[in-house]
């Protein structure tokens, strides 16, 4: 009965793995090929060679970026232009914010602005000036 259920174990477990297979593909197109080790370990496959694989999907390119970002941070105040210095990390993260607050405040304005439309003709559709809509 053990070797039974254990085969169907097996079985279950290499469908699993096939699964994934494909699914790795996909997850590699849209840029999530770092959740394949994940899934990997999570259902039973080597935690050695996945983290492995792990490591060099996922730890060397944000380390990268990393770097990326001290190197930005470091040099672009040392650049200068006709316009100014270059913006460093924090600058550009700082008006990244501000730029999404904004766009809060002008959706808000505009759903605003249609509320009020839609009162304005609803009392122009009452007063039977519909053509001036």
């Amino acid at each position: 009965m053990n070797l039974g259920k254990s085969a169907e174990q097996i079985a279950r477990r290499e469908k699993l793995f096939s699964i994934v297979t494909r699914a790795s593909g996909w997850l590699d197109a849209l840029g999530l090929s770092w959740l394949t080790p994940l899934i990997r370990m999570a259902i039973g496959d080597n935690p050695r060679e996945q983290l492995a694989e792990l490591r060099r999907v996922l730890l060397v390119p944000l380390l990268g970026i990393v770097l990326f970002l001290f190197a930005w941070g470091f040099l672009a105040p040392q650049v200068n232009t006709s316009l100014g210095v270059i913006p460093g990390p924090a600058q550009v993260w700082t008006q990244a914010v501000n730029l999404w607050k904004d766009h809060l405040r002008e959706r808000e304005k505009a759903a605003a602005f249609y509320e009020r439309q839609e009162k304005r003709n609803e009392k122009l559709i009452a007063a039977g000036k519909a053509d001036k809509i």
